[in-house]
């Protein structure tokens, strides 16, 4: 399986209210001809499930209609002395030959230090990541918001690629 080492059109970059966006748009579409929405469906559900370890935790579905993913990504920023981690969610709609992926929503993001906040724009504000609309230009600022964004893209990407191992039993 693996649908099919295709390029992700549009990446999705942070913006400076929190949201993520590709394109200016909360959504990108990823073309597959000749797939029905059933097949496309089975086929994101399958990849999905693989890479957690307890998917009926994680994913919420609408049969043949989304699939949302609840996911945490473990230690996925790293400013400074503070390690954080963050709760995201990420819906996936299906039509007969194409997909639409939601841009991933921070629902809570956690410290190091085990402080939880569901507010990440005010977590942003508060680290000055953003100067008048641009991503601040000191060095570490600026990779802390590029290692979130490659973060979500490479799980969009990941769930796109998923192959299976294959098994002869």
């Amino acid at each position: 399986m693996g649908l099919w080492a295709q390029v992700i059109p549009d990446k999705f970059a942070l913006q400076v209210d929190g949201t993520m966006v590709a394109n200016d748009k909360s959504y990108i579409v990823v073309e597959f001809p000749g797939k029905t929405k059933s097949e496309l469906y089975s086929d994101i559900l399958v990849s999905s499930s693989a890479m957690y370890v307890s998917p009926k935790d994680v994913l919420s579905v609408v049969e043949n209609e989304s699939i949302t993913i609840n996911g945490y990504a473990k230690e996925c920023l790293h400013y400074g002395m503070n390690i954080v981690s963050v709760n995201y969610s990420i819906t996936i709609l299906f039509k007969d030959g194409k997909i639409r992926i939601n841009s991933p929503q921070v629902v809570s993001i956690r410290f190091d230090s085990g402080k939880i906040t569901t507010n990440f724009t005010g977590w942003l504000n508060t680290q000055n990541f953003f100067v008048q609309g641009v991503v601040n230009s000191k060095p570490n600022k600026k990779k802390v918001i590029d290692e979130y964004n490659d973060k979500m893209n490479s799980l969009i990407y990941n769930i796109l690629n998923y192959k299976a191992v294959e098994e002869d039993w």
